[in-house]
């Protein structure tokens, strides 16, 4: 994490990030779907919001897209009526495809491809949910002017 950054705004920037993710588990207990809990998502939060991850939030769009659509890869192929090896290598094969042509970095979309797989899902809310967390993480990264941070280096 940047030294520049004081201890006030890392304890903010904390405690903003722990309540995105209670809120996210909160949802799935109540929606009682636990497709919904996204540790991926998780670790983005923490990685953008407290640390401030240069690489992942220079480009805020690709924050929301990137995942979200290798989580409809990943969802698609996990509906085809292939082996399990079959399934994961594929996707993986997609991902990566994906990741290179819009030219992103950002790990954790490869989780979020290999999730709906791994775990078998099957509901839309997986989709869903993916798309309304990964949004509101850039929405995070636009309001808290983490961008402009990295401008001033």
């Amino acid at each position: 994490m940047d030294s520049t950054v004081s201890k006030k705004v890392t304890m903010i920037s904390y405690i903003i990030s722990i309540t995105f993710i209670i809120a996210m588990i909160t949802a799935s207990v109540m929606l009682k779907d636990h497709e919904i809990i996204l540790p991926e998502v998780a670790a983005m939060a923490i990685a953008m919001w407290v640390y401030r991850e240069a690489g992942w939030i220079r480009q805020p769009s690709k924050i929301f897209l990137a995942p979200s659509i290798t989580a409809v890869i990943g969802f698609a192929v996990n509906q085809l009526h292939i082996s399990y090896l079959g399934k994961v290598s594929l996707t993986l094969i997609l991902l990566m495809l994906f990741l290179r042509i819009i030219q992103s970095n950002l790990g954790p979309s490869i989780a979020t491809g290999l999730l709906p797989v791994v775990t078998n899902a099957n509901e839309w809310s997986f989709i869903i949910s993916v798309f309304i967390f990964t949004f509101i993480l850039m929405l995070g990264v636009l309001k808290f002017g983490l961008i402009k941070d990295l401008k001033r280096k």
